[in-house]
Formats: structure tokens, sequence, C-alpha cells
């Protein structure tokens, strides 16, 4: 488990006698959870928490009830832009998806305990940054002219995470007019994606097994084949 911690992004470049000092002085704990809620959307963030395995889904509800976006998440610090600031309630819910391990402490800990340790900030300093950095990436603007960008563009700006599967729950009519464009257009972009097994479509719910596949095939798409027909 030792090994372990040291892979997580906050003790990254620790000695195991310097991990093992931050254990004596701080109260983490391994917590083990099935198919259940870890956080839920406007909890007050208190705690630090780090996957160790298993799969966490994260589950936000836009706020006048349009959609709901599903996400697998890493082992980062979960929500680290909810852990200090003004508002400090959680944007989003995080569930076990089967079984999951995490390691849990109070966030007041990196003022107590971490802070004695120049690795530890440097580490927290940059996994808030990146945060941040990504987050202002994420103005969601329709294209206007290829639905195909658009539709990128959107689940891009609802994800936190690179990698694993994504999945939004939302009627046609809804994400028709989010990507300012109309039905049957959207329709003919979504089974073309479909067809070429870059998306899957269900009631309500299109689910996203690669963005990164989708990044790509949006890039090179052309405008006779994804474009709108208004």
């Amino acid at each position: 488990m030792t090994k372990r911690l040291l892979s997580l992004s906050l003790f990254q470049g620790l000695t195991t006698e310097q991990l093992m000092d931050i254990l004596t002085k701080t109260r983490i704990e391994f917590a083990n959870v099935k198919d259940d809620y870890i956080l839920r959307e406007g909890q007050r963030h208190e705690q630090m928490v780090f996957v160790i395995q298993g799969t966490i889904l994260r589950e936000y509800r836009e706020e006048k009830g349009l959609f709901t976006f599903f996400e697998e998440i890493g082992t980062d610090i979960i929500e680290p832009e909810s852990l200090f600031g003004r508002d400090t309630t959680l944007r989003a819910s995080y569930r076990a998806e089967g079984s999951a391990t995490l390691v849990v402490f109070d966030k007041r800990n990196l003022f107590n305990v971490f802070n004695h340790f120049g690795i530890v900030q440097i580490n927290i300093l940059n996994s808030f940054c990146a945060t941040i950095q990504s987050l202002r990436q994420k103005e969601f603007i329709p294209s206007g002219r290829n639905i195909g960008t658009s539709f990128c563009q959107f689940v891009s700006q609802l994800s936190t995470h690179p990698l694993g599967e994504k999945k939004i729950d939302i009627t046609r009519t809804d994400l028709a007019v989010i990507l300012g464009c109309n039905r049957r257009a959207m329709s003919e972009m979504l089974v073309t994606l479909e067809k070429e097994g870059l998306i899957s479509i269900g009631y309500r719910l299109l689910t996203i097994p690669d963005l990164e596949a989708l990044r790509q095939r949006v890039a090179q798409s052309d405008e006779s084949s994804l474009s709108p027909t208004f």
C-alpha cells in the first residue's frame, strides 16, 4: 500500500521515510465502498479523497435539470476546485461502481502537517493549477456551422477527466437547443457518429466511450459529413 500511496499525485517525490512520517502525524483513513455514494452534490467539501482502486463515477446535474452528465474519474484529488475559496460545496456527486478503495483525510492536514514538506506543497500547487487551467479552457460556444464540433465541445466542457467513458442523460430536443441547431440535423449527426462507433445512442442516454477518439474524428470531418442542414 505504501508504494500505491507514493504513486498518488499528492505524495509523488516523497521518500518512503517521509511518507511514513506523514502517516504517523495524520489520520489517514482507508475506506472500502461498494455501489454507494462517496460525496454528494451540495455538501461541504471537507475531506481530501483519492481513489486507490476501483471505478468512481462523477455525476453532474445541470442546474436547470436539462441533463445529467456521467464520467469515470481517475485517482487524483476529487474535485479540488471545491476544497477552498468562497464556495466549498461540491458541484457534483461521486459514487462507486462496484467495489472501490479510497484514501481519505481532513483537508486541514494540508496546513498543519503537509506544509512541512516542500515537495507536497509543489504537488498541491500543480494539482490546483492544472484544474484551474482546465476549467478556463471549457467555455462552451456552439460553432453554428458544424454540429459535430459543437457536440464534441459540449462533452469536453462537461468532462473533468480525459480518459474513461462519458454519458449524458438528455432529451434530443434539449440537446438540439444547447447545440444551436434543429433536431433533425442533430439526429443525423448522432447516427453518423454511432455508425462509426464513436457514440452509442439509447433512450435519453448518449454514451461516448472514448472522448479523444471523438475529438480526432470531429477535427478530421468535412462540412458534408457532420454539417447541419437548416
